[in-house]
């Protein structure tokens, strides 16, 4: 189950001597739901200048509070990024004095322009400025139309974008607030899944492979291309790098096969593995040349052991081209023979 949070909050973007808060309160905190379920909620946000004295202040002993209703619905969905995408609608129900009080019956009247983040302007103008009761300066409903955007998981918060500019009229003063609802992005960050092939040695290894997904696992297919490397034959991959020749039971994964990778171990590099098909060249010292007359073969005795000498182009048992041997300053062919 995958979720998100939502809270109903405000800000303000310059006057920080301004009160303010949500009603009901307990929609301030982060509230926890399951993503594809949808939302809404329909919240008064209030607000008072708490240290402008006068008739063009909102003072406790002066004048009053601001509450402007809003009602906002919401869609959810979440990609295989775990990107979450917010689709709101947002309509305004009312705005109001809702507690004016006091000796001062010349309270300034309150221009306040709505702005949403994609472009819009609705100018809401209070009519009557000498009211010394609470009353209405706007009653809707104002559809301000609905808008998506996509938040980056790992804990982003983005807000629900509606803006007040909150004007006096005939006063400099004037707020800029920010009501709506802010989104939390709580899904864990997507896994980046790699696999890195290394020709241990040889050359022409298959280019790497990668996926980013929030998904918890990922399989690969090994691909069927295959390094080369002179003298060896290769002879599939391992997670073990072996600087020695094997043989097929040091292979974990063959071309065409598949490897799963988890998101406790996302990357792995697999090496080849090679098995020598027969010595290069090399200058030999105090060593023997022996040669089989029934069987063919040719071997390296260096006066302990025997090491069988594998033909160019051959079989195990020396078919094909023999090696040439260089010994007591000439070269010599040693070719298969039969009985002789």
């Amino acid at each position: 189950m995958a979720n998100y949070q939502w809270r109903a909050t405000t800000k303000y973007n310059s006057d920080t001597s301004l009160s303010y808060g949500v009603s009901p309160s307990d929609k301030s905190s982060w509230q926890t739901a399951v993503i594809g379920t949808g939302g809404s909620g329909t919240w008064t946000y209030w607000y008072r200048d708490t240290n402008v004295a006068g008739p063009g202040g909102f003072t406790d002993d002066n004048s009053s509070r601001v509450a402007v209703s809003i009602t906002e619905s919401w869609s959810t969905s979440v990609d295989d990024l775990n990107r979450l995408t917010v689709t709101i609608t947002t309509t305004v129900n009312s705005i109001v004095r809702d507690d004016l009080r006091g000796t001062n019956q010349n309270t300034p009247c309150r221009d306040i322009d709505l702005y949403r983040q994609e472009g819009g302007t609705a100018v809401l103008s209070e009519q009557d400025c000498s009211l010394a009761s609470a009353h209405t300066i706007y009653q809707g409903p104002l559809v301000l139309g609905s808008y998506s955007f996509t938040i980056a998981p790992g804990g982003d918060i983005e807000r629900s974008s509606l803006y007040l500019h909150n004007q006096t009229t005939g006063y400099a003063s004037f707020d800029d607030i920010w009501v709506g609802v802010q989104f939390r992005n709580i899904l864990p960050s997507p896994t980046t899944y790699r696999v890195t092939y290394d020709a241990n040695g040889g050359t022409g290894a298959p280019a790497a492979q990668s996926q980013t997904t929030a998904q918890t696992s990922w399989t690969f297919t090994i691909p069927s291309g295959t390094p080369t490397w002179g003298q060896y034959e290769f002879l599939g991959w391992s997670r073990t790098k072996y600087t020695d020749s094997r043989t097929e039971a040091d292979v974990e994964y063959g071309p065409g096969e598949s490897i799963t990778l988890t998101s406790s171990a996302p990357q792995v590099t697999l090496y080849a593995v090679w098995r020598m098909n027969y010595r290069p060249g090399a200058t030999l010292s105090g060593v023997w040349l022996g040669h089989e007359r029934t069987g063919g073969k040719c071997h390296i005795y260096n006066g302990s052991t025997f090491e069988q000498m594998r033909t160019i182009g051959g079989d195990a048992n020396q078919m094909g081209t023999p090696p040439s041997v260089y010994h007591d300053g000439k070269w010599y062919n040693q070719h298969r023979r039969g009985k002789e």
